[in-house]
């Protein structure tokens, strides 16, 4: 994996940084049990599929942590963290192991890995919840009850995030529009990159 501007690779992944940012604070959709879901996680997997594991890691882990900044100051290193690894893991899923051939079949496994991908997420808010590390702290029942609370609102958040990604990705044909600026190697001889969701 070549990035054939490096100056455009950077503002690519600003851009998708201040965008993961501004789907975290402005896109909140109330969720049972308190809290709000938002499309962080939809930028993040776009970043994975239409640039690299190290643009997604970016993305997600500043984006995220700029978000928390500004909103809830307590949460932002964790979201450095498990949104960073949840691109990351994406990322290399997305860019390593998909199959050669692209068709269909390859788009469904892109979004089990982006899936994948928010399974660390969920996990690394788990257990930091469970653990008292931030919310609720002091007695490990409530610990855990908010931390399944999480877990449930986090789930959401992931589903919910896929399907969107997809839909701009695919239906609505934003990875066309990416595969143009050839940011890297040379398309032709690339047999690593996403598949069009044309193919048979």
């Amino acid at each position: 994996m070549k990035i054939r501007n490096k100056t455009k690779w950077l503002v690519y992944t600003a851009l998708m940084t201040a965008l993961t940012a501004v789907a975290t604070i402005v896109i909140q959709i109330p969720s049972v049990g308190g809290g709000y879901t938002n499309l962080s996680d939809t930028v993040i997997f776009m970043t994975a599929v239409i640039m690299d594991p190290i643009a997604a890691m970016i993305a997600g882990g500043i984006g995220t942590m700029l978000a928390d900044l500004y909103l809830y100051p307590a949460t932002m290193l964790f979201s450095l963290l498990f949104h960073g690894a949840e691109g990351l893991v994406a990322g290399l899923l997305i860019r390593f192991c998909l199959p050669k051939k692209n068709n269909k079949a390859t788009i469904a496994v892109q979004c089990l890995y982006m899936v994948i991908g928010g399974l660390i997420m969920m996990g690394g808010y788990f257990m930091a919840k469970s653990l008292g590390w931030y919310g609720t702290k002091g007695d490990a029942t409530a610990q855990l009850a908010s931390a399944l609370t999480s877990l449930w609102r986090n789930s959401l958040q992931v589903v919910i995030s896929v399907v969107v990604a997809y839909l701009l990705l695919y239906p609505l044909g934003l990875k066309r529009l990416t595969d143009k600026t050839e940011l890297y190697g040379n398309k032709k001889s690339d047999t690593s990159a996403p598949p069009n969701e044309n193919s048979d």
